[in-house]
């Protein structure tokens, strides 16, 4: 994650992923905001959507099912022909939360498809809250996607930050 954004998908239209702030404009005419608080450079021209959410382990700080779907629909009236920007603050759970959905209920992608292409693509630590994760799976998997292995949250602060939770 050196870079600010990362191409997730060329075809039929390019996503991005990425965090915030940015310092290089993302080729995409449409910016899909997670975290809600954070504007881009006006003069750059972009579409904004937003929808604030909290990166919490807590159930209660998640959008229930129906506003996220609600947003994603309005969202792809924008994205299914114009490249888009997905970014949070690090560019890992929100975006992941949103994108990983949008790819499922829009492209047709198993949510376990969507979710290690997200990894592959922007970083192996998207998702690494495991409620997002869990929470996808719950709402989007088949029976042969409901189990998995969290992402260890203090491994990614030990690898990111050189330190964990508890120091």
């Amino acid at each position: 994650m050196d870079k600010d954004y990362d191409q997730i998908i060329v075809n039929p239209v390019p996503i991005y992923m990425g965090a915030f702030p940015i310092t290089v404009q993302p080729p995409a005419s449409v910016v899909i905001n997670l975290c809600g608080d954070r504007t881009f450079d006006p003069s750059w021209g972009q579409i904004v959507l937003a929808m604030p959410m909290r990166d919490s382990p807590r159930p209660e700080d998640l959008p229930d099912r129906e506003q996220l779907e609600h947003f994603l629909a309005a969202v792809h009236i924008f994205t299914r022909r114009e490249a888009s920007y997905w970014h949070c603050l690090a560019g890992l759970n929100r975006s992941g939360l949103a994108l990983a959905a949008y790819l499922h209920l829009f492209w047709g992608m198993p949510i376990s498809k969507a979710i290690s292409l997200l990894r592959e693509k922007r970083s192996p630590w998207v998702l690494c809250n495991p409620l997002f994760e869990g929470t996808l799976r719950t709402w989007y998997g088949t029976d042969d996607e409901q189990e998995f292995t969290p992402i260890s949250f203090d491994d990614y602060l030990r690898e990111r930050y050189g330190r964990s939770s508890g120091s």
